[in-house]
């Protein structure tokens, strides 16, 4: 993820070889981080659903559980995720340029700066991603799965200093007492922040994707005062 060169894109690599298109992320300029997702096309996403705003302490984020009759229909094209060097968090959209859905972090963004965004990604069936057309575009990074699962996939970015591997052990390992299967995290650096994202493969009855709208599930935690974290959902297709 070097500081104002090519983002880096995260593919979903399936057992035939094909690479298709899920997140890219981006240190845009220094002390700041731009992460987007693409549509089922490959192309730029749409927002397409949105849950509701959630605030809650830190040991209340487990818990959370969406119900897909919650989400309200948005449709507007959407550019990316920005996490600003002074701690605002936007959501922008492409049309108009406007921000939506602004945050403001408890503190500026910086190499020390501890863990300013959790994520997490519930992929839609691997199969109806687009493939790419050739080789990956480089700097890239691939997780591999069957066509006819579904990706759980949680993310953390710190300042480049923060011990950010101390803060999310505890949640990969409780994930792998569950015996379930993980891939390796995939690691992201920069000049002044970094990142890691894991994620684990889901096989999904077909009667529970019934009631769930197309796309890329996304869920943003970011801190707030006294412990407290916003959380702020949505579904990009």
């Amino acid at each position: 993820m070097p500081a104002g060169m090519e983002p880096t894109r995260l593919y979903l690599k399936t057992s035939t070889g094909g690479y298709r298109r899920l997140l890219w992320f981006h240190n845009h300029r220094p002390n700041e981080m731009l992460m987007g997702t693409y549509s089922l096309t490959g192309g730029p996403a749409i927002l397409g659903h949105e849950f509701p705003e959630y605030e809650l302490d830190e040991s209340e984020l487990a818990s959370v559980r969406y119900d897909h009759g919650q989400a309200v229909t948005v449709g507007q094209p959407v550019d990316h995720v920005t996490c600003h060097a002074d701690g605002r968090i936007h959501v922008k959209t492409r049309t108009e340029a406007r921000y939506v859905h602004a945050v403001q972090h408890v503190e500026p963004l910086g190499p020390n700066t501890g863990t300013f965004l959790r994520f997490i990604v519930i992929t839609d069936l691997v199969q109806k991603y687009s493939s790419i057309s050739g080789p990956p575009k480089s700097p890239y990074a691939w997780i591999q799965g069957d066509e006819q699962q579904l990706w759980l996939m949680q993310g953390a970015f710190s300042g480049k200093n923060y011990h950010l591997e101390a803060d999310i052990a505890a949640t990969i390992q409780h994930l792998a007492g569950d015996q379930a299967v993980i891939q390796p995290a995939v690691q992201l650096v920069s000049g002044t922040l970094k990142g890691l994202v894991w994620g684990q493969p889901r096989v999904v009855p077909a009667e529970m994707l019934n009631n769930r709208p197309a796309g890329t599930i996304v869920s943003f935690k970011f801190p707030a005062a006294h412990s407290r974290w916003i959380i702020k959902t949505f579904i990009f297709q």
